[in-house]
């Protein structure tokens, strides 16, 4: 998971999956429906509505990378209006639970009180952290970010490189 090149919906809708191929990559990203369904349950659509987030599982390979399962929120997490922090304790213990299903911690995912969500700079900084401090087993780090816009306006997908950019895959305009 290096670069990734182009974007294409190749299907929409709130309850099918969403993929897209990396730029400079000959690796597609999938979200399965399931996850998105997860995500989308949490959107802020009322003005009284805190931020939810967890983090993405799934698998890797040479074509593919496959969101396939999601954790979070969690009662103990951090959750405002315009933040989250998942609980750090909670979080590792999902991972290594994940891990003994033999499925990888591919990134983060939260959501916005915007209707077209966009990665802020504490978003940025909050994942170039999470990358230098973890042991990872994939070349990158997936950052998903949920706004409440209509199904495949309302996903924005980036990821943190070796080299600490950010990075879209598919960042809406």
């Amino acid at each position: 998971m290096a670069s990734w090149r182009g974007l294409r919906l190749l299907l929409g809708g709130s309850t099918r999956r969403w993929e897209r191929p990396f730029p400079q990559s000959d690796q597609s990203l999938r979200i399965d429906a399931a996850v998105l369904r997860h995500l989308r349950r949490h959107r802020q659509v009322k003005s009284s509505a805190r931020e939810a987030g967890g983090q993405l599982y799934g698998r890797v390979t040479n074509e593919l990378v496959t969101v396939s399962h999601t954790a979070g929120p969690h009662a103990s997490d951090e959750r405002g209006r315009f933040a989250f922090r998942s609980d750090p304790q909670r979080a590792q213990a999902d991972i290594e639970r994940f891990a003994g299903r033999r499925l990888l911690y591919l990134g983060e995912w939260h959501t916005h009180a915007e209707a077209v969500p966009h990665a802020s700079a504490s978003d940025e900084h909050a994942m170039r952290q999470i990358y230098v401090r973890s042991q990872l087993n994939t070349a990158a780090l997936l950052l998903v970010i949920v706004g409440f816009a209509k199904p495949d306006e309302d996903i924005g997908v980036w990821y943190i490189d070796a080299g600490g950019l950010l990075r879209s895959v598919a960042r809406n305009s």
